[in-house]
């Protein structure tokens, strides 16, 4: 554990937070995009397992039916590409910009806070390996690998959810403290000048 601590600590400067806002920026617009059109065209304008809002394992057999066999290579290749990287660039960002902000407030936060975002990466790769079995394994019925797929997403949006209003609360954590420390700054310089008269 003191290790993940010292590698956030690590990469939470500005300059790395900068870095790594871009290679999200990247991955976001332009990386995934470009990965998941090609896919609905190679499966017929379906949506991969991932991003559909919920399935069931009867759901996912449909949907692994009608992507078809270029539309199932496809998936598997996004899968074990860009799909492995983007969490890992997602999390890294969200984690050193919760550590970049915990360090300007200064003060007492709990040292686990900036390794949540982590948990959108295990629960992606988890996903990932879920869904690339069910793949690899077509046609066969894989009931349990389905529903553990789902499961997982499902996770994996809670994790991002946590992810997102740990950003918020600290964004306005950051704000508050740095008004309060203006604040007293001028009162300072308002007592200094009244001192001088």
């Amino acid at each position: 554990m003191k290790k993940a601590i010292e590698l956030v600590d690590r990469i939470s400067s500005g300059q790395n937070v900068l870095l790594l806002a871009g290679l999200y920026v990247l991955m976001v617009l332009f990386i995934m995009p470009a990965a998941v059109a090609d896919f609905e065209r190679f499966a017929g304008g379906n949506l991969p397992l991932e991003l559909q809002f919920w399935y069931t394992p009867a759901m996912a057999a449909q949907s692994l039916e009608a992507y078809g066999e270029e539309g199932r290579k496809f998936y598997l290749f996004i899968l074990t590409t860009a799909d492995m990287v983007s969490p890992i660039i997602a999390s890294a960002f969200y984690c050193s910009i919760l550590g970049w902000l915990i360090k300007k407030k200064g003060g007492a936060w709990p040292w686990y806070l900036p390794l949540v975002p982590w948990l959108l990466a295990v629960f992606n790769f988890f996903e990932n390996a879920f869904i690339s079995l069910l793949l690899v394994g077509y046609p066969g019925e894989y009931y349990w690998l389905a529903v553990f797929a789902m499961l997982v997403t499902f996770l994996k949006r809670l994790a991002v959810l946590a992810t997102v209003l740990l950003l918020l609360g600290s964004v306005f954590a950051w704000l508050k403290s740095w008004r309060m420390e203006k604040r007293a700054q001028k009162k300072e310089a308002q007592i200094g000048r009244s001192h001088v008269q």
